[in-house]
């Protein structure tokens, strides 16, 4: 596979995580066992989670406990929520709370956690588009304003004031780039 279709799947692996969780809530909610209903996700999930699915089975039918056998889960690079169903299925099984529901849950957490990081990723597009905005429109505009109307523009080429005029338009075009990428590249401030 090229990069730009892994990195394409990398992203989609959350929400096959989710709709996992969702299958699984069900077969437990029907009354099977969490290693049933991950044998029978098997034939359920895509060819690219399938591997990994039954890697998961595989290290619990050999006795791994839950937590490790989902810290070690493939998943969990992409999916780090995925390190909280081991938790959950250890503490069903030592105060039997309602897996279902818990699964159910950490689906939604994850849902969530990847609508956030669309609308954040949107935010930081839309920075750069207005940093690009800010260093093109500028000489874009003053290049236009030239080709018509050089008249017009000849103070600020020809005399110390446009000249003083140029220098601080610039400076202040540079300040702004470097203000909006420290923005964009700060994503906690947008």
């Amino acid at each position: 596979m090229d990069s730009i279709s892994i990195r394409f799947r990398a992203k989609k692996i959350p929400d096959d995580v989710a709709d996992l969780l969702d299958f699984w809530s069900g077969g437990v909610s029907s009354g099977l066992n969490l290693l049933q209903v991950i044998n029978f996700s098997v034939d359920e999930v895509n060819p690219v989670m399938r591997s990994s699915v039954e890697g998961l089975a595989r290290r619990v039918k050999l006795g791994v406990s839950w937590r490790d056998a989902f810290d070690q889960w493939k998943v969990v690079k992409y999916c780090p929520e995925v390190n909280l169903i081991g938790v959950i299925v250890e503490e069903n099984e030592k105060i039997g709370t309602d897996l279902s529901t818990a699964l159910k849950r950490v689906a939604r957490i994850i849902r969530t956690n990847q609508r956030i990081k669309r609308e954040l990723d949107a935010l930081t597009v839309q920075s750069r588009l207005t940093c690009l905005i800010l260093i093109g429109v500028p000489p874009v505009l003053l290049a236009i304003i030239n080709f018509f109307t050089p008249e017009y523009l000849e103070p600020l080429w020809y005399t110390i004031q446009g000249n003083v005029a140029l220098i601080i338009a610039f400076l202040l075009q540079v300040i702004g780039v470097i203000m909006v990428n420290k923005l964009s590249k700060n994503k906690g401030l947008l």
